[in-house]
């Protein structure tokens, strides 16, 4: 059906804005992941102000939220922002122009009539121009794919060659045994005093955070571990961690994290699921501040007073607020600017500087996770936009074949892609008009969901079918109606 002279006759005339619009796209992606920078990911999230963020993204005084999956890695970051939106747009004006151009427009000019006045059959013409525009999606966000990967292993080494931190291997060189050992066992530094010394060095931070910060390694190490022997995302076990009662691989994983006996660890399972029942686990964070007995020192913080501490100590030190906020290690060891925080914020030394050790122990976890790069995510983000762009070409493309002039199928074939955009938008926007969504086909492709590991092959298969669906219709239709030539 495919018919050569027809395809390369269509490349011909499209590849510049093809070879243009998919290098800008590109190069956006490739900017963003080039000048990403974990710090400055938590430096954006406390720009939310007193309120913190979003309960969402991590909100309330134990820090913003860190996870794998809570917009501080790349793909995270690409999908809250990029695929929701920058990566939508230029995919779609080419989608638009490119599918008017390959029928309504061709007969608009009269130039359809030539093609058909030889011996090539309507049938041919019409799918060889579905082909073309749908290998052009597919060429645009493989190319796109490839950027990403490229700059994400260029810039930060994300997909191999990632190298031990300099805590692992000072610690592995002090206990005599191999990096890999002290990553697996990360009781071997929590149980050596003197390990944590020469960790805590090695990544410039006090024994007490260094301390924290390897325990919050192990916590998410668990959460992780219990989220796969559960067959669960690590969102819905920490939404119903009670889940885990009575599972006898999930007190082995316990146990070896921990150093623990198996049967001690079952005995204190029992008692947690008890206590979990009906309850969630807000944040590894709020574990770890559990775990330290840190809990009955921070109940009742409030951001803001924790801000308007923070304000008083950055004029004391001479710094902009926001500065200290990435750099608390400066409040945190100097004693006259954390008086001057506790006397403006009303809240005594001791809970400030616990409040500051989590959040610098967070900080040091959320720069060894920034850079997590889950290639299958990366992979299914361009997928899933490729398959949205595949769908809403197949509108664009229906109505280039049901009309003759330029005009009427732009007015639906642009019109209706850019409506689904808008309202997608609007209904993200606000939860008044979240019902939008419902009117729209971007509303099946959900990037947080992907990153997030939520279901989205329905979606996918969805979108899939719609696409199909339509080409064939707009290859019927086109075959059977009337033309003027």
């Amino acid at each position: 059906m495919l018919n050569k002279a027809v395809f390369k006759q269509t490349l011909s005339q499209n590849w510049k804005l093809w070879a243009i619009l998919t290098a800008v796209t590109s190069l956006i992606a490739v900017l963003i992941i080039r000048t990403f920078d974990p710090h400055a990911m938590r430096l954006a999230m406390m720009a939310f102000g007193a309120d913190g963020p979003p309960a969402g993204i991590g909100g309330g005084p134990f820090g913003t939220g860190t996870d794998r999956f809570g917009m501080l890695t790349i793909p995270d970051l690409m999908a809250s922002g990029y695929y929701a939106m920058i990566g939508l747009i230029m995919p779609l004006v080419y989608v638009i122009i490119t599918a008017n151009s390959l029928v309504a427009s061709q007969i608009d000019r009269g130039s359809m009539a030539y093609t058909l006045s030889t011996p090539i059959t309507r049938a041919k013409v019409v799918f060889t121009q579905a082909v073309y525009l749908i290998v052009a999606l597919a060429s645009m966000f493989a190319v796109v794919t490839f950027a990403g990967l490229a700059v994400s292993q260029v810039s930060h080494n994300a997909l191999w060659g990632s190298n031990h931190t300099p805590d692992v291997v000072a610690t592995a060189e002090l206990l005599g045994v191999s990096n890999q050992d002290v990553e697996d066992n990360l009781q071997l530094i929590l149980n050596n005093p003197e390990a944590i010394a020469v960790g805590a060095e090695a990544r410039g931070v006090s024994e007490e955070v260094y301390a924290m910060y390897v325990e919050l390694l192990l916590i998410n190490q668990a959460i992780d571990g219990t989220a796969e022997i559960m067959d669960v995302t690590r969102y819905e076990f920490m939404e119903n961690p009670a889940m885990v009662g009575g599972n006898n691989e999930v007190a082995q994983l316990f146990s070896r994290l921990l150093s623990v006996n198996v049967d001690t660890v079952e005995s204190h399972m029992e008692h947690l699921v008890d206590d979990l029942y009906g309850q969630s686990i807000e944040s590894p964070t709020m574990l770890l501040v559990m775990m330290n007995g840190l809990d009955h020192y921070m109940q009742g913080i409030e951001m803001e007073a924790l801000m308007v501490g923070a304000d008083a100590a950055a004029e004391y030190l001479g710094m902009e607020t926001v500065e200290l906020m990435t750099q608390l290690h400066i409040l945190a060891n100097d004693q006259n600017a954390l008086r001057v925080a506790s006397e403006a914020s009303g809240i005594d030394e001791a809970t400030l500087l616990a409040f500051i050790n989590v959040q610098l122990a967070e900080a040091e976890f959320e720069f060894d996770q920034g850079i997590y790069f889950n290639i299958g995510n990366f992979v299914n983000l361009n997928v899933g936009i490729f398959l949205l762009m595949f769908a809403i070409g197949g509108v664009s493309f229906v109505f280039s074949c049901i009309f003759n002039l330029t005009r009427n199928s732009l007015a639906l074939g642009a019109g209706i892609p850019l409506g689904f955009f808008i309202l997608n938008m609007m209904a993200n926007v606000s939860p008044d008009l979240a019902n939008l969504r419902f009117f729209t086909l971007n509303t099946l492709y959900n990037p947080t969901d992907i990153t997030g590991g939520y279901s989205f092959t329905p979606q996918f298969i969805a979108m899939t079918a719609v696409g199909m669906t339509l080409y064939l219709v707009g290859i019927i239709v086109f075959k059977k109606k009337d033309l003027p030539l």
